[in-house]
């Protein structure tokens, strides 16, 4: 029981493990664009402005690139009184 235990949270933590040098290997691909899509929800929801980042580059520890970014303001947004 103990060692059926221990094997579990030893394949849990390898699982956590390679999931995140998978998302570190693919973050400019993968986890990038997540975080865009969400971050630009949110200061579309609470500012009416719609964020839109074309690239990211970079390490991310040392050095972060964005390229092609804009804020631009939408027509119609509730806070706004639009």
């Amino acid at each position: 029981m103990v060692v059926a235990r221990a094997a579990r949270r030893g394949r849990a933590r390898r699982a956590r493990c390679l999931a995140l040098a998978v998302g570190y290997r693919f973050r400019n691909e993968i986890v990038a664009p997540l975080l865009i899509d969400l971050l630009a929800r949110r200061v579309e929801s609470e500012s009416g402005l719609v964020l839109t980042i074309d690239e990211v580059a970079g390490d991310w520890t040392h050095e972060l690139r964005l390229s092609g970014v804009s804020l631009v303001a939408r027509d119609e947004h509730p806070q706004c009184g639009a």
